[in-house]
């Protein structure tokens, strides 16, 4: 690969994060009300005007903006994002302990996503016109007009309290995982087969297939080893885009089901007005979304060779 491209991509990854920091900043600090005051009445604290005085020079909420903002983006490039003001913990600490339950239930529904969307997008690409074709589109219209919050209510209530098969409470083992699971991975189900049909369709219908058919190659070879390979190009692309999605939709979910992961931390932040901590999780997940999309531009020459990452065009 061209070290063009890393350096193209570095300093896009440098100059994108950094707007981002400065607009997370920025509309903290542009937030209506006296900090300090938000800050104890959101902990049930009534203090005197010293104490909220105190506060705000402990918080140097008296420097301008722009200090502020340059001694937190200083920090953070160290990895330190502040102190919770209700917890009273490094923030960087707080978002690593609830890291886990995420990454656990966003890897668990981009599984379930792909475990379902893959065959079902390849069969409905090859048996156009059939029963497993309507399935595919019935499934893709549901899993396209389905709220996340809506379909984890009915998933709650009819596995969880009424046949009482699954914990709609948090954590607590695979028991606990399977609900947010599927109202995550079902959105991204639907999404996923309507690109693969699309794009097994187009593969199907390209040249270098009809060349392998006359060469007497066999179907599954063509399948499995050229055509799902050219069909999986803009499944890799929603990818990057799903972790996005997932980090965004997790917010609900994970309050719906009292799952401790960074979604519920960053709810009951803003609900807190613990600001540190919603600076830090808006940087996190950018962080995390970039990062991802830049892996995934890498990937693309691994699926498709004809892809030369340094000029974006094919060559």
């Amino acid at each position: 690969m061209p070290i063009n491209f890393f350096i193209h991509r570095g300093i896009s990854f440098i100059i994108l994060l950094f707007g981002i920091s400065l607009v997370a900043f920025g509309l903290m600090a542009l937030v209506p009300g006296d900090t300090p005051e938000m800050v104890l009445t959101s902990i049930g604290v009534e203090a005197p005007p010293e104490t909220v005085e105190a506060l705000r020079q402990q918080l140097q909420l008296e420097d301008p903006v722009y200090v502020r903002y340059g001694r937190w983006l200083a920090r953070a490039l160290h990895l330190d994002l502040g102190i919770s003001y209700r917890t009273g913990l490094p923030v960087a600490e707080e978002l690593g302990n609830r890291l886990a339950a995420t990454v656990q239930l966003t890897m668990t529904s981009l599984a379930f996503a792909l475990l379902f969307s893959v065959p079902l997008g390849v069969l409905t690409a090859l048996y156009p016109k059939t029963w497993l074709d309507l399935i595919g589109r019935i499934t893709v219209l549901t899993g396209s007009s389905i709220p996340n919050f809506w379909l984890g209510l009915l998933l709650a209530y009819v596995f969880g309290v009424q046949l009482q098969w699954l914990s709609i409470a948090g954590a607590g083992g695979w028991e606990g995982l399977i609900l947010p699971a599927a109202t995550l991975g079902f959105g991204m189900l639907a999404a996923y087969t309507r690109l693969l049909r699309g794009s097994m369709l187009d593969a199907l219908s390209q040249g270098f297939i009809r060349v392998g058919r006359a060469k007497g190659l066999k179907e599954k070879w063509l399948i499995g080893r050229h055509a799902l390979r050219y069909a999986l190009l803009p499944v890799l692309t929603w990818f990057g885009i799903s972790i996005g999605q997932l980090l965004g939709g997790s917010v609900v979910v994970e309050t719906l089901f009292s799952w401790p992961g960074l979604g519920r931390f960053a709810v009951e932040s803003i609900q807190g007005r613990d600001y540190p901590v919603i600076q830090g999780y808006v940087l996190f997940s950018a962080l995390a979304v970039v990062t991802v999309n830049v892996v995934v531009d890498c990937l693309y020459s691994c699926l498709d060779p004809r892809i030369r990452l340094g000029g974006g065009r094919e060559q």
